[in-house]
């Protein structure tokens, strides 16, 4: 299920994507200082947030590409499960079929086979 749960977590980081965008649009230098400061405190917030939700390794400050490697390898596993396990594999390929079903059956909607 961790596929699953990670595409529903995409989602999560969509919306906090958006949240991040409208805070910037809405940031007007020109504005007084404490409302300056209200929407660039939420904007880093946000910020913060989606860097946590999209790599969770950088805050742990890895000291070389091979550490980083190793950290994204044990993250990768903590959030999708390990690759090599058969009932992940499966998972995972039964989402890839999926994703390839539907994708044939928009290009021949729109291909008008």
């Amino acid at each position: 299920m961790a596929v699953f749960d990670h595409c529903f977590n995409g989602v999560i980081g969509r919306l906090n994507e958006y949240k991040f965008q409208l805070n910037l649009a809405v940031l007007n230098y020109s504005m007084d200082f404490d409302a300056f400061n209200t929407h660039w405190n939420q904007a880093d917030m946000i910020r913060n947030c989606l860097i946590s939700n999209i790599a969770p390794w950088i805050k742990t400050g890895p000291k070389s590409t091979k550490e980083m490697m190793a950290q994204m390898r044990e993250q990768y596993i903590a959030t999708f499960g390990d690759p090599e396990d058969p009932e992940n594999k499966a998972e995972m390929q039964r989402l890839i079929d999926h994703w390839e079903e539907r994708t044939a059956k928009h290009r021949s909607a729109r291909d008008g086979i």
